[in-house]
């Protein structure tokens, strides 16, 4: 699943632990400041893509990207849903026959 962080502390944060991969790094501001050039050195140290962006098309990039992951779990709840109805419906198949069973030792049709 992807999973964005925001804010440049957070970013540099993560980009110093090698074991959190990034697949881009998307940056708001073209304006120099040395928390941002640090995140920018981690990135070309890493290889990381970087890409300057206006915040209105990463507003947009945030907002797709909560569709797709509120669509995801919706999927996996009806997954979830669709397995509990499976196994409900195998123990009521179990439970008809042990009464059908129970029919035939008693005589009932």
């Amino acid at each position: 699943m992807t999973q964005i962080l925001y804010g440049i502390h957070p970013v540099k944060e993560a980009l110093k632990s090698p074991h959190l991969q990034f697949q881009k790094i998307f940056i708001g501001t073209k304006q120099p400041h040395p928390s941002l050039q640090s995140v920018l050195d981690l990135a070309i140290k890493r290889q990381i893509p970087v890409t300057f962006s206006i915040k209105e098309t990463l507003d947009k990039i945030e907002n797709i990207i909560i569709k797709v992951e509120t669509i995801a779990t919706n999927v996996r709840m009806v997954s979830h849903l669709s397995d509990a109805l499976i196994t409900v419906n195998s123990k009521l198949n179990d439970i008809q026959k042990d009464i059908g069973l129970l029919k035939k030792k008693v005589g009932i049709k």
